[in-house]
């Protein structure tokens, strides 16, 4: 009796703890344009990236905001510092998401990921 409970509770409790990080997304967090609008406002210590193309970029950004298209990201994650806060945001919010699931996935821990994109925006922008 008690190898039949050890032979089903391991599992169950393995499952679940690998579960947790798919629980808190995946590494990163999702963030709505609101929160980073104050905490910019706020003079908070985190880095914007802007992972559209440059033409996108040139239109309008968030103010202080850093252009690494998706597409560079990998390549240029070695030159940023993984103990940094770092926002993640594009046009939609899917180019920002993938983004942070390929620098939690380089063991970066203060990622998060603005939902929505620039599409639910309301600051300003810097053109």
């Amino acid at each position: 009796m008690k190898k039949a409970l050890l032979a089903i509770g391991i599992p169950l409790v393995l499952i679940a703890l690998l579960s947790v990080p798919l629980l808190k997304g995946a590494g990163y967090r999702n963030v709505t344009p609101e929160w980073l609008r104050n905490r910019l406002e706020h003079g908070d210590k985190l880095v914007v990236i802007d992972v559209r193309e440059p033409s996108e970029y040139a239109r309008g950004h968030v103010q202080d905001a850093v252009l690494i298209p998706l597409g560079s990201l990998e390549q240029r994650a070695g030159s940023l510092d993984p103990q940094r806060e770092y926002v993640l945001y594009c046009f939609s919010g899917d180019r920002s998401e993938e983004g942070a699931k390929l620098l939690v996935g380089k063991g970066f821990q203060h990622i998060s990921h603005m939902t929505g994109g620039l599409l639910g925006w309301k600051g300003p922008l810097v053109r």
